[in-house]
């Protein structure tokens, strides 16, 4: 009946998942030699002053990079699906964590002549938080990274603040009663979206139309991924758009008193964040 249906989707959905966790290892390897030996002869071939093979290879390093971001994706969603992603928290100061990350995006958010405002408090109004800083770094860098492809000859407005309102989320795993938090809010004024496709927005595999596939590409598992992450460190990235007026995309995160509360957060995430895949 439905009841045994829906039991066999959940199983293979469940054994998809831990397939693809298992090759996380797998994968990465090959290419990362494919990657690393197209390097090491550029500098060959750069140090004998040899030019001819020099754009060839650079095309090969480059199209390793993108197919391994693009592995990196659909490995990082199946680990997360399949309750296998570990999380590493530590002590993550919040002005020296977006100094990094704007430093790591700023070519590609003025790329396409677009204008960065950034409005951060002094560092110690900001203070500490309890993350991981590499797949906060991930989700962040996301946003700016997104922003930066759907604006031309714009802005992107990264607006960091502490505040004591919980998101407005419909997340279980969201603790109102957590006394503070900090919001990373990415504000561009690019293309916008449609109410079809902010529905759509974080669900694996959807896109916005089309065109937008054609135009840039990947796997458009990105937010989805940010969003996860976000919500296993206790918080969720929410988003505001509308056609023709860009769009503002917010991580809230709660700020922990200790790594073991932190981490405890962490697996209450997952068993839901978990829960609630499957039942889609």
């Amino acid at each position: 009946g439905l009841d045994e249906a829906r039991s066999d989707a959940v199983d293979a959905n469940e054994a998809k998942s831990a397939f693809l966790a298992n090759m996380s290892h797998e994968l990465p390897t090959p290419l990362n030699a494919i990657i690393g030996y197209a390097e090491l002869l550029e500098e060959d071939l750069e140090d004998m002053g040899i030019g001819d093979g020099l754009k060839d290879l650079s095309k090969i390093r480059s199209a390793g990079s993108h197919l391994l971001a693009l592995i990196n994706d659909i490995l990082d969603l199946s680990r997360i699906e399949a309750g296998r992603l570990d999380l590493f928290f530590e002590s993550v100061s919040v002005g020296a964590f977006v100094r990094d990350v704007i430093e790591l995006t700023m070519p590609m958010v003025e790329h396409n002549k677009n204008i960065f405002v950034l409005a951060v408090p002094e560092d110690r109004d900001l203070g500490e938080i309890w993350a991981d800083p590499t797949r906060l770094r991930q989700a962040l860098s996301n946003l700016l990274s997104n922003a930066a492809k759907f604006t031309t000859g714009g802005s992107i407005h990264l607006t960091v603040r502490r505040t004591a309102s919980a998101p407005d989320s419909s997340h279980p795993g969201i603790d109102r009663a957590r006394p503070a938090w900090v919001y990373f809010e990415v504000k561009d004024t690019g293309v916008g979206m449609s109410e079809d496709a902010l529905a759509g927005l974080f669900q694996p595999f959807a896109r916005g139309d089309i065109e937008t596939q054609r135009k840039f590409k990947g796997t458009g598992l990105g937010l989805v991924i940010s969003r996860r992450l976000c919500r296993l460190m206790g918080g969720d990235i929410l988003v505001e758009s509308a056609v023709g007026e860009g769009s503002t995309f917010t991580i809230h995160l709660p700020i922990h008193e200790s790594a073991e509360a932190a981490s405890s957060v962490s697996r209450q995430m997952m068993q839901l964040d978990s829960s609630d895949i499957y039942k889609r």
